[in-house]
């Protein structure tokens, strides 16, 4: 898009349409091609079980999920406690490398 004006105190403007339908595609194809639609509601089935597969697979390539599924047995009121004293311990580890 331009603006021009002329010595008869005429204004112009110009929209080079070429280019605004060129860019408006480009990024109308990625939008759709990348994104995709939107989809509302809960996610389908096949998406929650991506952390299965992951932890299996990890499991597979040799790693100890133990404590990972340790972990995930317990209720999140159960893990909470843990949470606090793991947060408490690392708290004391940097206040005591401040003190150094």
């Amino acid at each position: 898009m331009s603006l021009a004006v002329s010595s008869e105190s005429a204004a112009r403007l110009v929209i080079d349409l070429a280019r605004y339908h060129s860019t408006f595609g480009a990024a109308l194809s990625a939008a759709i091609h990348r994104g995709g639609p939107r989809r509302r509601g809960r996610q389908s089935p096949r998406k929650r079980t991506r952390g299965r597969e992951a932890v299996a697979a990890a499991e597979a390539h040799g790693m100890d999920v133990s404590l990972l599924r340790e972990a995930l047995e317990r209720s999140p009121a159960d893990r909470l406690p843990r949470l606090d004293a793991n947060s408490e311990f690392l708290r004391a580890l940097r206040a005591n490398r401040h003190a150094r």
